[in-house]
């Protein structure tokens, strides 16, 4: 997999034992863009698809509606 570039969505929430901190990552790879939400607490993150080998406008498309959902912004690029 050849990695041409990525988006990153990032939010912080708080909570009582930790801060949790959602990541939306926009890859390509020889199929097209996959995008994938990340949950991270502390060093321990879990990854969940959202869209696979989806068109470049499809992929800014989910991110940007992910970005709207989590009230986060778009980093990287």
């Amino acid at each position: 997999m050849v990695e041409v570039g990525f988006m990153l969505i990032k939010l912080n929430i708080i909570e009582k034992e930790g801060v949790m901190t959602f990541e939306v990552k926009v890859e390509k790879d020889q199929r097209g863009y996959n995008v994938r939400l990340i949950l991270w607490e502390g060093e321990s993150g879990m990854s969940t698809p959202k869209v696979s080998g989806v068109s470049k406008k499809e992929a800014s498309k989910t991110a940007t509606e992910l970005a709207n959902l989590y009230n986060c912004k778009i980093i990287g690029g």
